[in-house]
């Protein structure tokens, strides 16, 4: 009997994700991370049923973060890190659970996209703005340590 059920189980590894990079990737996103994110972005979308609109929106950020990986195009690479990607999977956990309704009236506010793909990108923007902004905290608050020189041999 398996303790956690499937929507539980996408929420724990967003949270674990978006854990993650407010811990390691507080300074900086290393090239790899990036890499990492945007492949595990395409498996997201391989294995999630997304509206035909938002898939082109997903299509064109992974095509964006590839750009960024060869290109290494470190002034954005914070748009293809763990905290992003977290924000994204919880998207899609609260789609997937019927959860998006909160973003009903920015969704009404913006007609250009269908319903459904305007309260996944509202949603992924506010709790991806919401992370990032926990980042700079952590960051503010609890700066790097520095070796002290008698530990640096």
């Amino acid at each position: 009997m398996p303790l956690l059920n499937a929507f539980w189980e996408s929420v724990v590894i967003a949270l674990v994700t978006t854990a993650y990079g407010l811990r390691w990737e507080r300074h900086y996103t290393a090239w790899i991370s990036v890499v990492m994110n945007v492949v595990f972005t395409v498996i997201l979308f391989a294995s999630t049923d997304l509206p035909p609109q938002m898939g082109l929106v997903l299509g064109a950020y992974i095509v964006l973060g590839f750009v960024t990986a060869w290109r290494t195009l470190r002034s954005i690479f914070f748009l293809f890190g763990t905290k992003t990607f977290g924000a994204l999977s919880l998207t899609v956990a609260l789609a997937e659970s019927g959860n998006l309704g909160w973003t009903a009236s920015f969704a009404n506010a913006l007609p250009q996209l269908d319903f459904i793909t305007v309260q996944y990108i509202v949603s992924w923007f506010f709790i991806a703005m919401m992370v990032q902004i926990l980042g700079l905290f952590f960051l503010l608050f609890f700066p790097p340590r520095r070796k002290s020189p008698m530990m640096m041999h």
